[in-house]
């Protein structure tokens, strides 16, 4: 949803700048993790991953029509607030 977002704000910028873009990605390698990515760095598999997703137990995930995906640091601070959990108990 938000990449279309991005491409009518750079449509409408008649200058071809990147001024009206609401999402600023300062990296050129910005990429999105899908499922198995997400699975693979954690080292589940990808259904855990989706149970966890349906249940609400995940991070929000970023939906572009049926195309799910993360923010591979989102991912990565998930991980780190679990590993921070299990350390205070």
């Amino acid at each position: 949803m938000y990449l279309l977002r991005e491409r009518k704000a750079l449509q409408r910028n008649s200058s071809g700048g990147l001024a009206n873009m609401e999402i600023d990605i300062q990296s050129s390698d910005f990429r999105l993790w899908n499922i198995a990515e997400v699975a693979a760095s954690l080292g589940v598999s990808a259904k855990f991953i989706e149970k966890l997703r349906t249940a609400g137990d995940f991070i929000p995930a970023i939906v572009i029509g049926r195309c799910v995906r993360w923010d591979p640091s989102a991912v990565q601070a998930y991980a780190h607030s679990l590993t921070e959990k299990a350390a205070a108990a």
